[in-house]
């Protein structure tokens, strides 16, 4: 007979017991395990994988060994660079989507490799177009095995509009927003893409496709007059990239490793440690996970804090690996105020924006912090709307050339479901005692004077946003108009607009912080949200400090994955706009250009 009781938290009892022996157990990973191999001497190949979406914060999910963070993964390629007993790197790459600001990080740190004279060999079995760009201008060689596949085709940004299905299911949006090109609510209430949508897409497309067609041709055998033709030309397979010289070689990875190691005059190949720890995870690795082996020790003395802001902003209340609920970040930042060994703060954003409550509370957070210590933010592939709100908070703001920065604009409003209400036989009886008293109720249509109120909010929402970049970039009111409006753009405009201070990834952000700081070069950097254990992990979701449902639905996964999803930006904004929520300061459309 089967145990189908369920615990409080909603586990099944014998699911509880069994992760509770594997907690018990997690002391004895180091008994049962191997003792650790020596590293054989001689000179080596780094052996490295690159494939998105990579996250910024250390850690893994339930039952997952650990991953490398993107900071971490630009480690092991600096190391090749410096230490001597590397002579090379072998890359092999996957799709990298739309993180064009990563890419550029990654290209800075693989041109550090091929300055200190060692080859960088890569390989692939399938990439996309960024994945191509970044191999093309930095790879001294590039492989691909025989039924690959190179998806290189130009880019494309797509925008759903869902107004007609919507109709068709009796539901209606009744959404407002501020800023000509803040067209988040545009999903749900208009049928094609307005010219402001389009216009502000064309330029962001502009942008990194000049990027693309440069990458391409800075291979030696593609002459520049060819570039569209090539790009016009995908996807290619591994025989034909070879004939369009897109690629040096058709080999499988032992092949195309062999190779590399020849290059680099190297007696062995060392892997990374996160290959290792993948392929390599029996029991002892899993309770070494499940334990406390993970644990990073307290950094002690003078150092740089790094705190991680990923995912869509909320309002929450625990603690949470992407960074992203506005009370545990709060709670953080103001720890980072008073403590004396902190002399800088790096805030790495990755957002599209969220809760503009949320929002705000992060960026005086983030305004105490700086009143005391620098503060930089770093800009990672985005920082729209709420992401910025929170940016403009730092004493220096740095992004990369295709990083999406602004979309400075708000939204607001409810789904309203009189239609299906209606079709589905359902009757509903409301009493009310004032005006405006049904103002959220899903089954009525804003009144004139509840469009009002609510367009009110908005624009006091939006004159706020305006303000805090105006105070924060020490910028007028003209100045921020002309860049604000919702407007989405890449880094390389934003810079111009004084949006953001300079060019930079995540390491130039540490370099500026330690300068800020008067810190040494070298000086240590303590990351957060830290790296948990499954056991800690766990304890979190049983401790009964779970979201509510819709915050849940938000931060279970990454926003990276949401949004490959076409129909993301709907219910995104049917999660956040419930009016309850208050405003949203939110990208306008689910945008991956890749």
């Amino acid at each position: 007979m089967h145990d189908t009781r369920q615990s409080k938290t909603g586990m099944p009892a014998a699911l509880l017991a069994l992760l509770a022996l594997l907690a018990l157990l997690a002391p004895l990973a180091g008994a049962c395990g191997a003792p650790p191999e020596k590293k054989p001497d001689g000179p080596a190949l780094l052996e490295v994988h690159l494939e998105m979406p990579a996250a910024e914060s250390p850690a893994g999910d339930l039952l997952e060994v650990p991953r490398l963070s993107h900071r971490e993964v630009l480690a092991q390629i600096d190391e090749v660079a410096s230490e001597e007993h590397l002579k090379g790197l072998f890359l092999r790459v996957g799709g990298l989507g739309g993180a064009w600001a990563r890419a550029e990080d990654y290209q800075r740190a693989l041109g550090h490799v091929r300055e200190a004279g060692k080859p960088v060999h890569c390989y692939f079995e399938g990439t996309d177009n960024l994945g191509y760009s970044l191999m093309a201008r930095s790879c001294d060689r590039i492989s691909m095995t025989p039924a690959g596949l190179l998806n290189l085709v130009g880019l494309r940004a797509q925008a759903i509009y869902a107004r007609k299905f919507l109709d068709e299911l009796g539901l209606r949006a009744e959404l407002l927003h501020v800023g000509k090109y803040k067209g988040a609510a545009n999903a749900m209430t208009l049928e094609e893409m307005p010219e402001s949508a389009r216009e502000t897409m064309d330029d962001m497309l502009d942008d990194l496709h000049s990027d693309l067609v440069a990458a391409v041709a800075s291979r030696d055998d593609v002459a520049r007059g060819d570039v569209q033709a090539a790009l016009d030309g995908g996807p290619y397979t591994a025989q034909a990239a070879l004939a369009a010289k897109l690629v040096d070689a058709v080999a499988f990875d032992d092949e195309a490793r062999e190779r590399a190691r020849q290059a680099a005059s190297a007696s062995r190949i060392e892997r990374a440690p996160a290959l290792v720890k993948q392929e390599a995870a029996g029991l002892s690795e899993m309770l070494a996970a499940l334990g406390g082996e993970l644990e990073e020790a307290d950094i002690e003395g003078p150092h740089v804090a790094l705190v991680n802001l990923e995912g869509t902003i909320v309002r929450g209340g625990t603690q949470s690996r992407s960074g992203a609920h506005a009370d545990s970040f709060v709670r953080e930042m103001r720890k980072l105020a008073d403590d004396s060994d902190v002399r800088a703060v790096v805030v790495r954003i990755h957002s599209p924006g969220g809760s503009a409550m949320a929002s705000d509370l992060m960026w005086q957070a983030m305004r105490r912090v700086a009143g005391r210590k620098p503060v930089v933010a770093s800009l990672g592939d985005m920082a729209a709307s709420g992401g910025y709100y929170v940016a403009v908070g730092a004493t220096e703001i740095i992004a990369e050339a295709g990083s999406l920065v602004g979309s400075i604009g708000v939204v607001g409003g409810k789904i309203v479901a009189a239609d299906l209400a209606e079709k589905a036989g359902v009757e509903v009886r409301v009493l009310r005692r004032g005006q405006r008293s049904a103002w959220m109720s899903p089954v009525f249509l804003l009144s004139d004077g509840e469009r009002e109120a609510v367009q009110a909010m908005l624009n006091s929402t939006y004159r706020l946003f305006v303000r805090r970049v105006g105070q924060g970039r020490d910028l007028e009111h003209a100045a921020v108009e002309k860049v604000a409006q919702g407007r989405l753009m890449t880094g390389r405009r934003a810079l111009d607009g004084k949006l953001i201070d300079s060019i930079g990834g995540i390491d130039a952000a540490l370099a500026r912080a330690r300068e800020l700081g008067e810190l040494p070069a070298d000086a240590e950097v303590a990351v957060w949200p830290r790296r948990m254990t499954f056991v800690q992990q766990l304890a979190l979701a049983m401790g009964g400090q779970a979201h509510a449902a819709g915050a849940d639905l938000i931060t279970v996964s990454s926003w990276l994955p949401e949004r490959l999803n076409p129909w993301a930006d709907v219910s995104l904004l049917q999660q956040l706009l419930t009016p309850s929520q208050g405003p949203a300061a939110l990208m306008p459309y689910g945008i991956e250009i890749r």
